[in-house]
């Protein structure tokens, strides 16, 4: 029988021979190491994530004009506003807010496809900021970094529309916030 099964028990034996404040004791025992903490999630970079119609919008205006097709891993996600921030720079983030990405330019090659924009309504501590739209087999989306820094095709495309949010880990499981609910930050 387990440890808290026998306190149960033991809370149960108390109660029926009127020694509540002891079965409350074992209670409060019961509950302090029954209960599995919560981890919560932090925040692993924050981002502008674009929106579903910014995606099918980025992704026919890649097509039309560039004239080349989205390799392998398409991406068209987000775009990094800074790697590893701590919590002030999180907490000081405008979580959960439109703001726009204006395309100014792009870079392809065999491996990489990215679109260089110019954030409105909040910034990126890159030096390039950008986002990565598509990847070749077996080459990691960083790669958009490398790319960019050979060369941009200048061009004026449209504003892209992205929520100000965080991809954040728990320890076990990831996901994209867009509020501080069950993080570190939550007050």
């Amino acid at each position: 029988m387990k440890i808290i099964e026998k306190l149960k028990n033991l809370s149960e034996d108390l109660n029926n021979d009127n020694l509540e404040i002891a079965a409350t004791k074992v209670d409060c025992l019961i509950d302090k190491y029954s209960s599995k903490k919560e981890k919560k999630f932090k925040a692993i970079y924050l981002g502008a994530f674009l929106s579903k119609k910014a995606k099918v919008q980025l992704e026919n205006w890649w097509l039309a004009t560039t004239q080349t097709p989205i390799l392998e891993q398409e991406k068209m996600h987000h775009m990094t506003i800074k790697f590893r921030p701590s919590p002030e720079e999180v907490l000081a983030a405008p979580i959960g807010e439109l703001v726009g990405l204006k395309v100014d330019g792009y870079a392809l090659d065999g491996n990489g496809q990215a679109i260089f924009v110019t954030p409105i309504g909040t910034h990126s501590t890159n030096d390039i900021p950008h986002v990565t739209v598509s990847v070749a087999e077996g080459i990691s989306p960083v790669y958009s970094n490398n790319l960019l820094e050979e060369g941009i095709t200048e061009v004026g495309g449209p504003v892209l529309e992205a929520e100000v949010g965080f991809f954040a880990t728990n320890g076990t499981d990831t996901l994209i916030k867009f509020d501080f609910d069950g993080t570190i930050y939550e007050l």
